[in-house]
């Protein structure tokens, strides 16, 4: 069996596959079902592995851009920060912004 090689993935790689995620309508899916969930689950804040649990997400990067977006926008925020036991440190819990309004 030929090993894989590896080459150097620059930043277009990254736009690429961003483009792509993006067009394949699985971005704003993902959006609204955060939203949604952090509107159900208002004041409780969840860290993005919570949330990648919680809403099924397989892959763990595919949550990256939406809550970057949601918070970017105000719809998210950072309201508290948690002890994650997988990576062993502190991470960014999210919530929604406009809980109680």
């Amino acid at each position: 069996m030929k090993p894989q090689k590896y080459r150097n993935r620059g930043k277009s790689t990254r736009r690429k596959s961003l483009n792509q995620f993006i067009s394949s309508g699985r971005y704003k899916t993902i959006k609204n079902r955060i939203v949604e969930f952090l509107s159900i689950h208002c004041p409780d804040s969840y860290t993005s592995r919570e949330l990648q649990y919680y809403l099924d997400i397989l892959i763990p990067s595919s949550i990256c851009a939406p809550l970057n977006e949601l918070k970017n926008d105000e719809t998210i925020e950072v309201s508290a920060s948690k002890f994650d036991e997988l990576t062993k440190r502190e991470v960014s819990a999210y919530s929604i912004s406009n809980c109680g309004e």
